[in-house]
């Protein structure tokens, strides 16, 4: 997601986010105001947001006494996975999340007080067949197939991998330029001019009059250096003491999308800094109300939501790896307060495929010679 703007735009002072309303991805629902935080929240404390010329910080909800049901749907470490191909034939996997996604939104739509999200905890690429279309350099670059599909499907935002770094920060901007609908998420990532404009701190969501704040959160586990470029990954944790404050008062629900993986005492992934386990206890208790994982692999809660998993009061869920789950998060928004009131694992095997859907496959199936 590209915002279309004059340099003097990005020329914000340290202490300071752009708060600026984007157009809705036309796939997703028309029921949900999007705005991104534009700016550094790695410089120092976010003291004040700057709304665009003319508009409004949105303001909470009107009826604020009777309860809300928001459902976020995610997923992570993709890794491409999109779809397999075997001797059995093409299985789709991007096809069934799709379509469980399409199908709670529709449950949904005349629903005053129910909505739906939908996310990816990042790695997106690297790791299937489909990594040829995206090439090596810009000059051969074909298309970003996970990116096109979530496009296709309304995912609403994404967090930045660090896998999805490995394409390097010139190939990326290609990708999400070309390809992305939706916000990429990293509020821990500095010194990268390359993807300026094209990655964000936070996005807000106003889900039928619910503000919803998405911070998106990057290891810097296994980042490979790019000599053209000074990017960096700064302490996760001092960046949400940076932000949250801000995010505080224009939202009603906060949620991270991590990429940090599950623990720095994780063993299937490097996990450096802090995990979601370190980050849920370095933070204020009631500050965010659920880290959405991711890069670790784990797949948290399948039995329902664990005590175990639950840090400071603040729950954590993960769906896996490569599509073999889809989680799901609800969130009860009442006069009060907000909390998390059921969180699952569903096998992405046992969802039907959206046939409709999978028509957004011929273009990819077109470049069968390239995968095979």
């Amino acid at each position: 997601m590209l915002l279309q703007r004059d340099p003097s735009f990005f020329a914000i002072p340290p202490g300071v986010l752009r708060l600026t309303r984007v157009a809705p991805n036309p796939n997703a629902p028309a029921d949900c105001a999007r705005y991104l935080l534009v700016g550094d929240a790695t410089a120092g404390p976010i003291m004040a947001l700057w709304p665009d010329e003319g508009a409004a910080l949105p303001a909470a909800r009107a009826d604020g006494d009777a309860s809300f049901r928001l459902k976020i749907v995610h997923f992570n470490d993709l890794h491409g996975q999109i779809t397999y191909f075997s001797q059995r034939g093409v299985q789709p996997v991007f096809a069934r999340m799709a379509g469980y996604i399409g199908d709670l939104r529709a449950r949904y739509a005349n629903h005053p007080r129910r909505g739906v999200l939908a996310f990816s905890a990042g790695d997106d690429s690297v790791g299937s067949v489909f990594d040829a279309l995206i090439g090596d350099r810009p000059s051969n670059f074909q298309m970003h197939a996970a990116y096109r599909l979530y496009s296709a499907a309304g995912i609403d935002a994404c967090a930045l991998g660090n896998h999805d770094l490995d394409l390097g920060p010139r190939l990326l901007a290609q990708a999400l330029l070309a390809d992305a609908r939706f916000p990429l998420l990293s509020a821990n990532l500095a010194g990268c001019s390359w993807l300026s404009g094209l990655y964000f701190p936070a996005a807000l969501f106003v889900v039928k009059g619910l503000r919803v704040a998405v911070i998106g959160l990057t290891t810097p586990g296994q980042i490979a250096p790019h000599p053209d470029s000074t990017l960096h990954l700064v302490d996760p944790i001092r960046v949400m003491q940076n932000l949250l404050p801000a995010l505080a008062e224009i939202s009603d629900v906060r949620i991270v999308l991590s990429h940090l993986g599950y623990s720095l005492r994780a063993s299937s992934a490097t996990v450096l800094m802090a995990g979601d386990v370190e980050l849920a206890e370095a933070l204020p208790p009631g500050s965010i109300h659920a880290i959405i994982g991711g890069h670790t692999h784990h797949a948290l809660n399948e039995q329902g939501l664990s005590l175990h998993n639950i840090v400071n009061g603040i729950p954590i869920a993960q769906a896996g790896k490569l599509g073999e789950f889809v989680g799901e998060v609800d969130v009860t928004v009442g006069r009060r307060c907000a909390a998390v009131t059921s969180v699952q694992l569903i096998p992405t095997r046992e969802l039907p495929v959206d046939e409709a859907f999978a028509v957004s496959y011929t273009h990819l199936r077109a470049h069968e010679t390239v995968l095979d």
